[in-house]
């Protein structure tokens, strides 16, 4: 759809909510986490998966206050959490560890 003064249509961004902070943002300004069996690996994978800011506060609250097993419906253990924390940590350029 073309806007009434011509100008160039304006591509649609998806806007997701951070599982951690609630905050609405585009999902390219958030990071992805998902299960592949056991595992919560960071990015673009298939199937369910949550949204977290590039903030490790809010990867922390995601995991504290539950909003992670929450999006992904089912269980994490806790060793699948700590690795996904320290490839949080090492994959994200924003994020103080």
């Amino acid at each position: 759809m073309t806007p009434p003064d011509g100008a160039a249509p304006v591509a649609h961004r998806p806007v997701r909510t951070c599982v951690g902070c609630r905050r609405k943002r585009p999902s390219i300004e958030l990071i992805r986490l998902s299960l592949r069996g056991d595992e919560l690996v960071l990015g673009l994978t298939g199937g369910r998966g949550a949204w977290v800011c590039p903030d490790l506060g809010c990867f922390d609250a995601a995991v504290k206050k539950g909003g992670l097993t929450r999006a992904l419906r089912r269980p994490v253990s806790a060793g699948a959490i700590e690795d996904a924390r320290y490839a949080f940590v090492q994959g994200c350029p924003d994020v103080g560890g």
